[in-house]
C-alpha cells in the first residue's frame, strides 16, 4: 500500500457516520437525581476509607516513635549548643554562669543555629 491509499482509507472511515445510541436509564435508580447535586470536592461519610484497628494502632505506634526520636534529637541539639557556647565563653575568659544568668542560649545563637 502506498501513502495515498492509507490516507484514502482513513478519510473514508472518518466520513462514515456513527450510529451509536446511548442506552436510556431503565429505572430511576440509574438516573442522576438533580436534587442530590452536591459538590464533589466535599468528602462525605460514604467516601471515607475505613482501616482496620490493627493497622491504625500500628501507625499510631510508629508516629509515637518518630515523635520520641524528634524530641530526643531536639534535646541533644540543645545540649550540644549549650556546651559549644560554654566553651566559647570560657575561651573568651568569661564565666559561662555569668553569661547565662543574663541571657539564654537562643539569644546567643545566630540565625543559622
Amino acid at each position: 500500500m502506498s501513502d495515498t491509499d492509507t490516507t484514502t482509507a482513513e478519510t473514508e472511515v472518518a466520513d462514515t457516520p456513527t450510529t451509536e445510541v446511548q442506552p436510556e436509564p431503565e429505572s430511576a435508580e440509574q438516573a442522576p437525581d438533580p436534587a442530590d447535586d452536591t459538590d464533589a470536592a466535599e468528602p462525605t461519610a460514604d467516601d471515607a476509607q475505613e482501616f482496620s484497628r490493627h493497622y491504625v494502632e500500628r501507625l499510631r505506634r510508629e508516629s509515637a516513635g518518630y515523635r520520641e526520636r524528634a524530641t530526643t534529637a531536639e534535646t541533644t541539639v540543645a545540649a550540644l549548643q549549650q556546651q559549644h557556647a560554654e566553651r566559647l565563653i570560657d575561651a573568651a575568659g568569661v564565666k559561662p554562669a555569668a553569661v547565662f544568668a543574663l541571657t539564654t542560649i537562643t539569644d546567643l545563637l545566630a540565625d543559622d543555629g
